[in-house]
């Protein structure tokens, strides 16, 4: 098991890594991560605007070269609240005019999504 310093020094690259909560052995069995390739873009171009403030980090937000990204965890199993919460997060994300990405792991069950 690595920890935050040691991923971000052995990933080439890496902006964000946040680990996802423990399970009852032990391990984090998910996170988030962001990773840029250094021969396509300097990583200090790289912007966290907002991160998800629960304990399970479902989401979280960057700007990158002009463009808002959105990474998010959200796995079949989390509860409804936890995927209108990610859907209020994208509303606040959204501007005329700038280009939006969303990512990630988007396997929730929820009639909106």
């Amino acid at each position: 098991r690595m920890s935050v310093a040691q991923v971000k020094q052995r990933v080439p690259g890496c902006v964000f890594f946040e680990p996802g909560r423990e399970d009852a052995e032990g391990r984090r069995p998910y996170g988030l991560l962001l990773a840029v390739n250094p021969r396509r873009l300097d990583k200090e171009a790289v912007k966290v605007i907002e991160v998800d403030g629960h304990e399970d980090r479902r989401f979280v937000w960057f700007e990158v070269g002009g463009t808002r990204v959105g990474a998010f965890y959200l796995p079949p199993a989390h509860p409804d609240e936890y995927v209108e919460e990610a859907l209020c997060s994208i509303d606040r994300h959204v501007s005329p005019g700038r280009p939006l990405l969303i990512c990630g792991d988007l396997n929730a069950r929820h009639p909106c999504w």
